[in-house]
């Protein structure tokens, strides 16, 4: 169980830093192919529509997989699923590098990471707010949520940053990068995440099909079942339908739609070039959100205007290059300003929200609701990268500036986020309300 509450001593200073290191480290190993993957992939042969079909089974895998790993978190403990996820990570990322070359493989593999991302999904998050609970914490967990994620940001920073300088020599090196730099995150997992504050049960063969059933009522009752995490959750469907789409069509977007280079070492390096300042937009929201927070007084009013604003960004970013400006050499410029601004209200947003959400989650069915509200994103994601890149391959074919229209259908998904969370957040009550 871990050791006994410690209100006012160093357990949450502890815990907190763990968290932080933890996050860094992974965020550190897995980002080195973000700001080259999708490239990785077009080097390999696939075209606009094979790319988010990969993707499409990648966030397909997460629906499927999503209770089945929450049993394990909620089970065997949320420290056996991080480190399970590591070692699925692994296999995956060896295997691209190794067999990836048609579209088959790299969805199969992308099922694979799937998996692997899934047991790590609410995991981290439910060990470090119940250990936070369990040593006696009793600040805003979205303070410590947006510092984690201007950690994030800033190991992704580093990571692609390096990811991309190495891939201008090959595309294959991150790949191996990232492998490597999985060992110390497993080591320190094994030696530092322990799970104080919840009690870990034994899970066979023969109870893990009565447990899945058992957490899949509990998502449902817990999650599902209470209307405003409900509301929440069908909420974060529309953003999640834009934002993998968003990330993985920047980089032929604004390099080979809207940029004068071809591709090669200078197409990569500016993707690194882009890619800082995306995850300096975010670390600046991070920064940013527990003020917002304070100024907006309530956590739902906050996600409102964070969101109506990044459907403005994400549609001026399409409209103008495939419509208004066709063809201008000031839309590269314009949809970059656009995507920054976006990722800036990504980084504000996303704390607020992991606080409001897990203020409404009963500790014993934290990861497994958790897991839920990831699952019913991942489900607006799969359909969002599979409808949107058809959309975009579609326009692309008929002679137009495909992702562009992708954007802008992605804005008019976003939007209809809104009304779901104004209705939460008219029945949430205190919890809504943000500490001064």
């Amino acid at each position: 169980m871990g050791e006994h509450p410690t209100p006012g001593g160093d357990g949450p200073r502890r815990i907190t830093r763990t968290y932080y290191v933890m996050t860094a480290l992974n965020t550190f190993a897995l980002g080195h192919i973000f700001s080259i993957n999708t490239l990785f992939m077009i080097d390999r042969g696939l075209s606009t529509v094979e790319w988010n079909i990969a993707n499409a089974a990648y966030a397909a895998a997460m629906v499927v997989f999503e209770i089945p790993t929450g049993v394990v978190a909620d089970t065997l403990g949320r420290r056996v699923s991080f480190l399970l996820s590591i070692a699925v990570l692994f296999v995956g990322t060896v295997g691209t590098l190794l067999f990836a070359h048609d579209l088959f493989t790299f969805a199969a593999l992308s099922v694979l990471f799937g998996l692997g991302y899934t047991f790590a999904s609410g995991a981290l998050e439910a060990w470090a707010v119940d250990a936070l609970r369990h040593h006696g914490f009793r600040g805003e967990l979205h303070a410590v949520f947006s510092r984690n994620g201007l950690v994030n940001a800033i190991a992704m920073l580093v990571a692609t940053t390096s990811g991309a300088a190495i891939g201008s020599i090959d595309l294959q090196i991150p790949y191996v990068v990232r492998a490597v730099a999985l060992a110390p995150l497993a080591a320190f997992v094994w030696m530092r995440m322990h799970d104080d504050g919840y009690q870990v049960r034994p899970l066979t063969w023969r109870s893990l099909i009565p447990e899945i059933n058992r957490t899949a009522g509990a998502g449902l009752r817990s999650g599902l079942g209470n209307r405003p995490i409900r509301l929440l959750m069908i909420a974060g469907i529309f953003p999640s339908a834009f934002l993998l789409f968003g990330w993985y069509s920047w980089q032929p977007y604004f390099i080979q739609d809207l940029g004068p280079l071809t591709f090669g070492r200078e197409i990569v390096s500016l993707a690194a070039g882009i890619s800082a300042a995306l995850l300096l937009a975010t670390a600046a929201g991070n920064t940013l959100a527990p003020r917002i927070g304070r100024w907006v007084g309530r956590r739902s009013r906050a996600l409102v205007l964070c969101l109506g604003v990044t459907a403005a960004a994400v549609f001026v970013g399409g409209v103008v290059p495939a419509v208004i400006l066709p063809g201008s050499p000031a839309n590269f410029g314009i949809a970059l300003a656009c995507f920054l601004t976006m990722m800036m209200l990504f980084g504000v947003s996303s704390p607020i929200r992991q606080g409001l959400i897990n203020d409404l989650i009963d500790a014993h069915e934290r990861a497994t609701v958790l897991s839920m509200d990831s699952l019913v994103s991942n489900i607006g994601t799969t359909v969002g990268v599979i409808g949107l890149g058809w959309l975009a391959q579609a326009v692309s074919d008929a002679g137009g500036l495909g992702i562009g229209w992708g954007w802008m259908a992605g804005a008019a998904l976003i939007l209809v986020a809104l009304p779901f969370i104004l209705a939460a957040g008219r029945i949430i009550g205190p919890k809504d309300r943000i500490a001064t």
